[in-house]
């Protein structure tokens, strides 16, 4: 459990450390945004499965904290 404790803490981090300071300078707290990632990722780690299943449950993740933005060119 530890282990997928650091793993949830690792991902987050690496999250906010990409985007420091952006969310706070828009009034958001990254644990709000991030923290369902993390989480997603420490399930994921828990269950031992780091397939694509992980991957889903990182996007669910993603994409119930905040919501995602399409990155498509013009």
């Amino acid at each position: 459990m530890m282990t997928a404790y650091a793993a949830g803490y690792e991902t987050w981090a690496e999250l906010v450390r990409r985007d420091a300071d952006h969310h706070h300078g828009k009034g958001w707290h990254p644990t709000g945004i991030f923290g369902a990632i993390g989480a997603a990722a420490a399930c994921a780690y828990d269950c031992a499965s780091w397939t694509a299943k992980a991957a889903h449950a990182i996007a669910l993740g993603a994409s119930q904290s905040a919501g995602l933005m399409p990155t498509s060119g013009p």
